[in-house]
């Protein structure tokens, strides 16, 4: 079995909201809120926290979950654990503390879940980004889809007109070409008339020679 390090049983945000079936951002809520009383180590992004703190955060769960108000838990925890700071426990009954630690319950419980709703604003903002991303990629695509068939369809019309111009000169190379059959054959007659007359005057002169 491979020796297990002190940093090994260190606990992640990420763990102690796993562990406790919780949304992290609401996990990191109560790891801020209530860190005095939850022995760790590190500081910002470093920080981890203690084996013993998975006790303390159950009961910070439990607790947030029957009274839902800060300052309840707060003096709950008081009074079981003192804080990871070193301060004893606190006997005082909670009837006797001072008027001036009441918080409204409207404030406690919008302090409460002001982590979540800004986390969830941030997962929405960053949707609503993508799908514009994506709206802005398609309609670049649709845009050079439509100059290319723009472009096809200037392509064929020149095309066309090419098209119609060469049936044009088709046509005028049939007319001069049957135009010069004709000029040929004419010549080919006039021809055989000038052959028969020049052999019939020949033989007219063969015979008074004889």
């Amino acid at each position: 079995m491979p020796h297990r390090t002190a940093a090994d049983t260190l606990l992640t945000i990420a763990e102690l909201a796993a562990r406790h079936d919780l949304p992290e951002s609401t996990a990191r809520y109560y790891c801020k809120r209530f860190l005095p009383f939850l022995p760790h180590t590190g500081e910002g992004k470093r920080r981890r926290y203690l084996p013993e703190a998975l006790e303390i955060f159950s009961f910070i769960v439990a607790e947030i979950r029957t009274h839902k108000n800060a300052m309840t838990v707060e003096h709950a925890l008081r009074r079981h654990y003192g804080s990871a700071l070193g301060a004893a426990p606190d006997c005082t009954p909670q009837a006797e503390l001072p008027p001036a630690a009441a918080v409204p319950p409207a404030v406690q419980l919008s302090a409460e879940y002001v982590h979540q709703g800004q986390a969830a604003l941030f997962a929405l903002l960053e949707q609503q980004t993508k799908a514009m991303e994506s709206i802005a990629e398609s309609l670049a695509v649709m845009n050079r889809k439509e100059e290319g068939i723009a472009a096809l369809e200037q392509t064929l019309g020149a095309r066309e007109s090419e098209i119609a111009e060469l049936r044009k000169e088709v046509v005028q190379l049939k007319s001069l070409l049957s135009t010069a059959e004709q000029v040929h054959q004419q010549d080919l007659d006039q021809m055989r008339k000038w052959l028969s007359k020049i052999a019939g005057e020949r033989s007219g002169m063969r015979g008074q020679d004889m």
